[in-house]
């Protein structure tokens, strides 16, 4: 829940207007001379903060969808070891994942943000989110930039094997890279939220938010219908493929 008002400055050089959420409390960086923050409806920023999540999401997910299946070689055609494509393998499907794991809590909060029923004051509208909506907040944004770091650490991999470990302009790219995530990193501490101890303080929270979440779920009877007709399906699947399989491999064998 959130508790205050109180005005500090803000430790992050020069980023001395923007919100930040420490530890559950608001904490507003601004003038000095300011003292009030005024409350009314914050629905509609609400709305327009989660869209510009839910848009860059949207582009991200395109991009980690076409490098999760691209092939992954040197530009003389050579492979990389197994061991290296399978961390880009894993990165790439990682920010996938993440991706869509913001997108679609970036649809629930917008869908329960208009189904309304709840004060929609407060003094911003990351304050209205937590107040209400921590988790699914909490879910998009570092779903977001989870996802966003994996795609450029991919990136990163793919830019060493692309051009070869042996040249500069490789191990130039890949250090712009690795910049580029740690910045996004500390933008993210800075102006987005943040809790005590930044990230470290923010991940234990969520994941004690997520098993709230998840606990009830093995409860319901929807869920497990799930698991079963998903179950059966990539079975099948499966058994099919395995079967179309040893057709092709009889038919060759009687070819020969």
């Amino acid at each position: 829940m959130l508790r205050g008002g109180a005005l500090k400055r803000s430790s992050c050089g020069g980023l001395d207007k923007l919100i930040i959420l420490r530890g559950g409390e608001l904490k507003r960086y601004v003038d000095p001379n300011f003292t009030k923050i005024e409350m009314i409806d914050r629905t509609s920023s609400a709305g327009s903060l989660i869209n510009n999540i839910k848009i860059p999401a949207a582009l991200l997910f395109g991009q980690s969808l076409g490098a999760a299946f691209a092939k992954l070689d040197a530009k003389d055609g050579s492979l990389p070891p197994k061991s290296i494509e399978l961390a880009y393998r894993i990165l790439t499907f990682l920010a996938l994942f993440s991706e869509l794991v913001a997108l679609f809590s970036a649809t629930i909060l917008n869908w329960r943000i208009l189904a309304g029923g709840f004060d929609t004051t407060a003094r911003s509208a990351p304050a209205l989110l937590m107040k209400y909506f921590d988790y699914e907040y909490l879910s998009m944004i570092v779903s977001f930039l989870g996802g966003m770091i994996s795609l450029v650490l991919a990136n990163a991999l793919r830019t060493l094997v692309h051009f070869g470990a042996e040249h500069k302009i490789s191990l130039f790219l890949v250090g712009i890279n690795l910049f580029l995530g740690a910045y996004f990193v500390h933008l993210f501490d800075c102006t987005v939220i943040s809790f005590d101890n930044g990230l470290v303080g923010l991940l234990p929270h969520l994941a004690m938010r997520t098993m709230d979440v998840l606990v009830p779920m093995f409860t319901r009877l929807s869920f497990w219908l799930y698991v079963i007709i998903s179950g059966a399906t990539i079975y099948t699947v499966r058994e099919l493929m395995l079967y179309h399989a040893a057709v092709e491999k009889q038919h060759a064998a009687k070819k020969r």
